[in-house]
């Protein structure tokens, strides 16, 4: 465990080369699914609005993990259990291959995020970067649905940035009996990965959103 202040920008940097070393990209990325590894940067972002949230719950479940990125950030930082759940092999492997598989208590489980192999039993903080639906139209609301049946304490959200998609957002979880408590704008900077990209990078604008219980 690293001894740091995750406030101060200086360590808030030092973690970020940290995890960009230690946390595999797509070694098989697959367009269909969406698959891009999320940055460290804002892997921390996320954690630095809900760690307080976190630090309360007893087991961190990240719905469509990828690589690994924010599963291994929030457990490494929060020595709690983790588990990932996501439906590519392929990117499974490619979390293992991280030095963190071994020192962190983390169980992958290769399954569709739709439907979670958990029962609603536990403390759980949800978090997920996931599918934003440009290749499966509603899959990222079909994910949503998927986290609140697990009736989780929290749950920390990265999403394309659009204020009709926040409040669609915005009301489905109070539908549900969540709430917004924080919400932070942010972007992802990708590399030209598929054939349809013409750039070399592309910035995506997220929403970072921490939701509770109301």
């Amino acid at each position: 465990m690293i001894n740091v202040n995750i406030d101060s920008y200086g360590d808030n940097m030092k973690l970020k080369v940290l995890f960009e070393k230690l946390v595999a990209d797509y070694t098989y990325p697959k367009e269909e699914l969406e698959q891009y590894r999320t940055p460290p940067e804002v892997a921390l972002e996320l954690f630095n609005l809900c760690a307080a949230l976190a630090n309360r719950a007893k087991v961190v479940v990240d719905f469509c993990s990828g690589t690994g990125m924010l599963l291994y950030i929030f457990t490494y930082l929060l020595n709690r259990y983790g588990v990932g759940l996501e439906l590519d092999l392929d990117a499974i492997k490619d979390a293992r291959r991280s030095p963190l598989w071994r020192s962190l208590l983390i169980d992958y489980v290769c399954c569709d995020a739709r439907k979670p192999p958990l029962r609603g039993k536990e403390q759980y903080m949800i978090i997920s970067n996931p599918p934003f639906g440009t290749k499966r139209k509603g899959i990222d609301k079909e994910i949503l649905k998927a986290i609140i049946s697990l009736n989780p304490l929290g749950i920390g959200l990265i999403h394309y940035a659009s204020e009709p998609l926040l409040n669609i957002i915005k009301r489905f979880l109070s539908n549900h009996g969540y709430i917004i408590e924080r919400l932070q704008k942010s972007c992802m900077r990708i590399k030209q990965v598929y054939k349809h990209h013409v750039k070399k990078t592309h910035v995506v604008p997220l929403l970072l959103i921490v939701a509770v219980r109301e």
